[in-house]
């Protein structure tokens, strides 16, 4: 039992926070939504307003319309600008192109997940494996008791066995 103890506790830390894991797939999906629809908006404002300079704009930014032409393609990509899936500073510079204030937002963006939202989920996730973790000492504490209570019994019940067969001798 003592060897899979750290087992038993990722095991109880996933099964017990999936409601937790849940809401924060919630709330990090709806930042994803709010940032992607603002940048996806900045874009099509430029394609409209400016349609002289659609051409080249496109021209010079293939990732553009790849990155930010639709609302979904925009939220996988600043999903994978937070996560490693590709470089933020590659997913900025289309951006960039537009306005300057796109290339600020953006950082803005990378700043609030990657130090914000995603440090206050690791830790109430690391706080709640130690509760975790604590409540399985207890119990194991209490199981180990037991065992010494059983034992315990055990030998007294053999030794009044053993001293009454000696004093009925």
């Amino acid at each position: 039992m003592q060897a899979f103890r750290s087992l038993r506790i990722v095991v109880f830390t996933i099964f017990e926070s999936m409601v937790s894991l849940i809401w924060c797939f919630l709330i990090l999906g709806l930042i994803l939504f709010t940032f992607a629809v603002f940048l996806v908006q900045g874009v099509t404002e430029q394609m409209i307003d400016h349609p002289t300079a659609r051409a080249s704009l496109v021209q010079n930014n293939p990732h553009l319309l790849k990155f930010y032409g639709s609302v979904l393609s925009a939220m996988n990509v600043l999903f994978m600008s937070f996560s490693g899936g590709v470089d933020w500073i590659d997913a900025m510079s289309p951006m960039k192109e537009i306005h300057w204030a796109y290339e600020r937002c953006f950082s803005v963006y990378v700043f609030f997940m990657v130090i914000g939202v995603l440090n206050v989920v690791m830790g109430a996730f690391v706080t709640r494996t130690a509760e975790i973790a604590e409540r399985d000492r207890e119990f194991c504490i209490r199981e180990q008791m037991a065992q010494i209570n059983t034992y315990y019994y055990k030998v007294k019940t053999f030794s009044r066995r053993r001293t009454a067969t000696i004093q009925g001798s």
